[in-house]
Parts: structure tokens; sequence; C-alpha cells
């Protein structure tokens, strides 16, 4: 992969000169570093996570999954949105997307995962020193709206030490089931006293995955459309001194994974859902994400075919229908460059700490393609920018101030639409002109945008603070965020389409005579001869009487969210902590703007423009133990929606549906624990378990179109809120064999999930065993860890329930066998 690099670096205002020559020499391990800089620690104002939080080692996470959700799938309270073999997302405690910030170390992560699963987050936790999830009050310092938690993926890409020799790890291994191939490396060096200099690259390869049984028309050992090829390159530095450091570094990822679950018998079908008022016609032509609840008739599906519906969906039938194998399914292509620059100033005036500053550029290019022909183009282009202020601690108080901006250009284009698949395995291929599909996309290829160009701006400030009194330590923090969404509209070809409408020469058209730029010889036909009273101006003032343009306010408002949370070491070794929060969100432009096909989840989308920041209130408690064998902690917590935004489901063929944004009174609440003891020096035995329900209540009565014109409102049950994780219990082992040799069980069982919303298909339980061995030593100056796992050792049917793919089954029994070092 080619990695160009253009860095520059500004001295300016941070006195260069005086910031590096006061040396401050430290010894770690064994190697001389320069300088003092603090670490991207998620919650910068406490030294050691909270008995709530989760920090997951370097150590962990290099033998497990290289996607996100799947990587930190097993910590508790966590759970995984898979999405085949190319993209995972968390989700924790019911909540995921835009309700759980993911971080790069500290700084926000410009891509399209939070706005479907199908994208992969811009982080790579095999390269990482390690990933934070932190609650409580701290998580306003990043987000409005992540009470269930923030994810801080932080790496060395910016160096944060100078060390006087070279540096490195890197690792090497394989997989049984789906012959992936990684191999991961990282160098620092250090250039002369005060100059750190990172390089940094990843590359993967994989096959499709096996599965114990797939049945899809025939039975079959392997999920199709699920390989995956990742690259990846960053090269950074950092200058770092007694007063401060400024570094930067770039970043190159490029994705070329399969989209599983999508059928070619399905690519005929239309979804309907707007069109009964034929007043607002001459307008959601060029704009349907203007579509109202008034635009709305029974949503539903046509076109499809002969398809044969002939199975319901099951865990024994996934499709419901045959499957066509020998065609290949649609893949995404996705390429990502991330530009990062870093700064910290320490002690830059009397009572301030520190000084810090983050700037992030990122541009985004996704594509997915049904064979060679692109079928949404995906775009998201933005910058960050972040300052924190952190005063001199005093009297028991630490804090900090901040101020972030974020503007973001994105854009989901469908350039093209086919009758069918593009691939000639497919029956209906052959009636397609392949000069026609297969020719290179321009601009002017567009069927609609899928999501409309639009630029999100926010300017948010926050406040957090720490106050330490005896055995109580009490957190506060508020953040307030105003987000500005900008579309541009062609309003001239909107009032030209409206005048087409009453562009009729008749006794029955009042306006006739300013709106008509031709007689008529009769309502039918034109005489050619030119209107004399034609005026377009006020054809236009009088039509605003009779029927004014749709509303094209861009989105404007502020979200104010405050927390607050005490912790209590009410004897030594044990404490209690309380937290409340309150919560404001600004939807997401896709949210409110998408309208039309995602084939990647299956589902025709449509925004709801309507749509209000979602304001919910979330409480916690949390007690905790850390003795010398005994350890555990549990959890309960309970929020509160006022008017959750949710996808919620109208109709469903088979596993194509068909979703529309609404948003209604919610709740979710749960309790989570693990205990751990320590039988010996050797042994360690523990278990935890989690459990999360969510429901929706309240909702807005449903409209419905029957005999024409005639519109009923029914109202809507209280139902189940979507994609709620099953409860699981689950047994840990740790067993040191010998001071080198260490190996490692887990069991995890995953209860059915029947507590499902309308249209939502059931999941069945499963047993999970997972074993782990490793040898750890060292060679001269490298330390090497060989280490083998063996994950689904029953080889058992696993089918997520949080999955937006529920009916694909994921990965049967996989060995994964590497080496992992660093010198």
């Amino acid at each position: 992969m080619k990695l160009k690099l253009t860095i520059v670096y500004i001295a300016i205002g941070f006195g260069m000169n005086s910031a590096f020559s006061q040396n401050q020499s430290i010894i770690l391990d064994e190697i001389n570093v320069i300088g003092n800089i603090s670490k991207d620690n998620t919650d910068p104002l406490s030294y050691k996570p909270k008995s709530n939080d989760i920090v997951v080692t370097k150590r962990e996470l290099r033998s497990k999954s290289s996607t996100l959700g799947n990587a930190l799938s097993s910590e508790l309270g966590v759970h995984s949105s898979q999405f085949g073999g190319g993209a995972s997302s968390p989700i924790i405690r019911g909540q995921e997307g835009v309700r759980l910030k993911v971080l790069s170390n500290g700084s926000d992560v410009i891509d399209m995962a939070e706005l479907s699963p199908d994208h992969n987050h811009g982080v790579d936790t095999l390269l990482s020193s390690k990933v934070e999830i932190i609650r409580g009050a701290t998580t306003l310092l990043y987000a409005n709206a992540s009470s269930a938690g923030v994810i801080n993926v932080i790496d060395e890409r910016i160096p944060t030490e100078v060390p006087d020799l070279l540096v490195g790890e890197g690792a090497i291994r394989y997989n049984s089931n789906s012959n992936e191939k990684l191999k991961t490396i990282g160098l620092t060096g250090g250039v002369g006293k005060y100059l750190a200099v990172r390089i940094e690259g990843l590359h993967r390869g994989s096959d499709i995955y096996k599965v114990p049984e797939f049945n899809l028309g025939e039975k079959i050992d392997y999920v199709p459309d699920t390989q995956n090829h990742t690259k990846l390159g960053s090269f950074g530095f950092n200058f770092i001194g007694s007063k401060g450091s400024i570094g930067a570094s770039v970043t190159e990822r490029s994705e070329n994974y399969g989209i599983p679950g999508h059928d070619h018998q399905m690519d005929t079908c239309h979804a309907h859902i707007k069109g009964e008022n034929d007043n607002h016609g001459y307008y959601l032509g060029m704009y349907p994400h203007l579509t109202d609840d008034t635009d709305l008739l029974n949503a539903h599906f046509d076109g499809c075919g002969q398809i044969s519906l002939d199975h319901k969906h099951s865990h024994k039938h996934p499709y419901g229908h045959s499957h066509h194998l020998g065609t290949k399914g649609p893949n995404v292509v996705s390429f990502s460059r991330r530009k990062d620059i870093k700064a910290q100033l320490n002690k830059p005036l009397r009572g301030l700490d520190r000084l810090r500053i983050y700037y992030t550029t990122t541009k985004y290019h996704h594509d997915e393609k049904d064979g060679a022909v692109v079928t949404n183009l995906f775009n998201n282009n933005g910058n960050n920018t972040r300052i924190e202020l952190f005063h001199t601690p005093t009297s028991g108080f630490s804090g900090v101030i901040g101020m972030q901006y974020q503007k973001k250009s994105m854009d989901a284009n469908i350039p093209r639409r086919t009758p069918c698949s593009t691939l000639y395995g497919h029956p209906c291929s052959k009636s397609l002109n392949p000069n026609e599909f297969l020719k290179p996309i321009t601009e002017q290829d567009r069927v609609h945008w899928a999501l409309i160009p639009n630029k999100n701006v926010q300017t948010s400030f926050f406040i957090a603070e720490k106050f330490k009194y005896k055995d109580f330590v009490f957190d506060a923090a508020i953040r307030t965020e105003k987000q500005r969404i900008h579309i541009d509209y062609d309003v001239e070809q909107l009032k030209n389409n409206r005048r087409i409408k009453y562009d009729r020469w008749s006794d029955s058209n009042p306006l006739k005579k300013v709106c008509s730029p031709e007689k008529k010889s009769s309502p039918w036909s034109w005489s050619g001869d030119p209107n004399p009273d034609y005026d377009k101006i006020a054809c236009d003032v009088e039509i605003d009487k009779i029927e004014p343009l749709p509303s094209l306010s861009n989105y404007n408002e502020r979200a104010t969210s405050y927390a607050f949370s005490t912790l209590w070491r009410f004897k030594p070794k044990y404490e209690v902590t309380l937290a409340y929060s309150h919560n404001e969100r600004h939807p997401t432009p896709m949210e409110l703007y998408y309208h039309g096909n995602h084939i990647a989840t299956s589902s025709y989308e449509h925004g709801n423009k309507n749509l209000t920041k979602e304001i919910s209130d979330s409480y916690e408690i949390n007690s905790a133990y850390q003795g010398d064998k005994l350890r555990y902690s549990i959890s309960l917590y309970y929020s509160y929606f006022k008017n959750r935004i949710f996808n919620q489901t109208l109709s469903k063929l088979g596993n194509l549906s068909l979703n529309r944004y609404a948003q209604s009174k919610a709740e979710y609440y749960g309790i989570e624990g693990r205990l751990d003891y320590e039988i010996n020096n050797h042994l360690d035995v523990g278990v935890f378990g989690d459990y999360v329900r969510g429901k929706l209540f309240d909702l807005a009565p449903k409209q419905t179109r029957t005999d024409g014109r005639f519109v009923e409102y029914v109202a809507q049950p209280d139902q189940n809120a979507p994609r709620v994780p099953p409860a699981r219990l689950g047994l840990r082992i740790k067993w040191d064999i010998t001071d080198a040799l260490s190996s490692d069980l887990e069991y995890t069982y995953v209860f059915k999930q029947r507590k499902v919303a309308p249209l939502e298909n059931k999941t069945e339980g499963y047993q999970l065993l997972n074993l782990g061995l490793s040898y750890d030593h060292f060679y001269k100056d490298i330390d090497y860890s060989i280490f083998m796992k063996v994950d689904n050792a029953f080889n058992k049917k696993v089918y997520s329930h949080t999955s937006y793919l529920s009916f694909v089954p994921q990965m049967g029994r996989n060995i994964t066998m590497g080496v992992n070092f660093s010198f």
C-alpha cells in the first residue's frame, strides 16, 4: 500500500527552545526517556479506572478479533453486532451506534460506523496499547449521550516517549476456520533527545468462514460473502520536552470485505412508503427525505417476481427460501485517510496545569458493490478540533474545561439501479447490457441521493470537576452542544415544478392567466400562442397563498447534558458508586434524511425529518470489593427515554425489511456482575453474567390507508425494543502452569431471546467454550509470546440476536495460532 505523507509542524507559540531544553530523565522498562507528557487516559482526572470501568490490555487484545465489536464482546455488559467477517460494532447495555462514542487517543473517529453496522470502525485494536470503556460524568468530555460508556482505543500512533534505542512490537497469526493470515508491526525510534518517530502497519486477509451447517436450499458448511482483506499504514512523530510536546500522524486504511445475507432473488423488489398525497408530488420526487406523516401509505413491497417464501424464517431455514449459491453477493470497498495533530503545553499560565490541543481530519469513502457495479456510494469528510484546559489541582479539586468543534460533510448516492443482479450467474442477468451497467460511475449517474449531501456542524463546550474528601470522590460534568445541519435546495426548480401543477388553461383554474405561459385551445391541448398575462413572479405569489413550499429549514438545535457521581470507600477494599446523568442528543443525518435501499442490511431505510432531540435520564449503582483473594463487582442500571429514536420495521418480506425512524418513550434496565477468586498463586476462577431489558411504550398511532384516500389511525401497543442482547452467564478459569506457560478457559451460556420487537426474529440460545494456551519467554532483548486459541470449541451453531443479520450464523470452531513479540 502506498502511503503519501506530507507533514508540516508549527512551533510558533510553544516556545520550542525553552520547552525542549530542560530535560527530565526517568527510567521506564530500562529505556531512558525524555520528557513529561500525560498519557491518553480517557478519564484524565483519575489515576486509575473506576470499578465499573473496563480496561482491555494489549496482551488481551493481541489474541482477539481484529474488529472492534468482536474484540470487546467477552467483556462484562458488552455484546457485538456482527456483520460477517468484515465489521462488528460494540453494544453496551443495549446501547449502540451514536449512543456509544468511539475515540482514537481521545479524539473523535470520523467514519460511517455509527450510521450503519456494515461500516467498520476506523480504529485498530491489534495495534493499540489498550482499550478503555469509561462511565460516569467524564463521558461528557466527549459526547452528550454515552451513559453506557465511551470507548477509547489508545495506541502509540503519535509516540508519547523518546526511547534511546529502537523499540517495537509485532504479531503474526493464522486461523484455521477462515484461513486468516494477519501481520502487524510497530516501530518507535528516537532522533536526538527530543524527537520520537513511529511507523505502524497491518495486513489481514481471510476467506469465507465455516459453520457447522447452513441451509440455503441445500446444506453447506460455510457462509458466503464473509471474506475480508484489510491494509493499514501509519507514520507519526512527536517532539517531547519537559514543558510540552507537539506531534502528528497520518494513517491510511483500505478494506474490501463481503456482505453476507443478501439474496439476488430480492433484487427486483421495490419498497413503497409514500405517495398518497398528490399535492406533495412536485417536491417529493426531488427530495424524498421531506416525506411527512401525511404522505405515508401502507408500507409494502412489490415487483418481487416469483419469490417463493414457502418457509418462514427459522434457524433451520434462515432465508425462508432457496438461495443462488453460484452467485456471489455484494461487497464493501472502503478507503480512509486520517491526519492527527496533538499538542500539550505544561503549566502555560499560573493556575493552569496543562493545555492540550487535538486536531483531526479524515476523508472516508465507501462503495457497496454488487459484482462490478456500485450500488451505494458513501462519503464522510470531516475535521475535529478539541481544546482542553486543566486547572492546577488544589484543596482536593481537579478539573478541566474545554471546547470542541466538528464539521462533517456526508452523503450516500445510489448511482444506478438495475432490474436484477449484474452478476452473470443470475438468470435474469442475461437480458442486461454489460456495457451499460459496468461503465465507470460519473456524477450524472444517480437514481437519487439515499442520503442527501449535508454539512453537519457541532460546537460543544464542556466542564468536568472532581472533588476528593476523606473517603468520598465526587464527580460532576456538563456539556452543551449546538448542532446545525445544512442542506442546499434548488428552490427555483421546486417553484417551477409547482407552477406546472397550475399550468392549465381552463375555467376551473383561477390562476390560468398568470401561471400558463401559453394559451390553450382547450383544457387538453395547446394553442401555440403565448399568454400575454403570464407572470412567473405573480404566479408564485398567488400559489403561495394556496400551497406554500414545504419547509426547507435546516436542523439547528442545542442539546445540554449533565451528570453527577459519588464514590464512597466506606471500608478498606470496599467501594460503592452512585451515578446519575441527564442526556440530550441530536438526531443524526441518517436518522433524519436517509431514504432508499441499503443493500448491506437487506433493507429499505427511511429517515424522519420531524425527529427531535432525544432526552433520557440514567441511573446506576455499583458495588465492588478488591481483596487479596476475592474480587467482585456488581452494577444495577436504569435508563428512561422521554422520546427514544429507534428504527421501526413497518413491513417485512422474508429477511427484506422496510424501516422508518420513529420516536417513543422507552426504558432500558439491567444487571451485570462478576466474581473472581484466587485459589492460589497459579489458579484463578471467576463467574460472570449480564442481563438487559428494553421496552418501548406510548408509541404514536400508526397511520394506515384503506379504500383509496381513507385514513385510519391505529394505536400501537407497547412493545419490546429491537435487538436487545439476551442474558448470559459464564465461567472463567486462568491457570499458570509454569512461570512461562499459562492457560485459560471461558465458558458462556447465552439464553434464548424471546422478548422481540414486532416482525423481529427470535433467536435460540447456545453455549460457547473458548480455550487458550500461551507460552511467554524472552530471547536476549526480545520478549515473545506463542499462543493458541480455540474459539467455539464445541462447534455450536451460533445466531447472534444483536446482529442486523440475525439469520446469518456466526463462525464455527476456530483455532488461532500466533506469535507476538516486542523488543
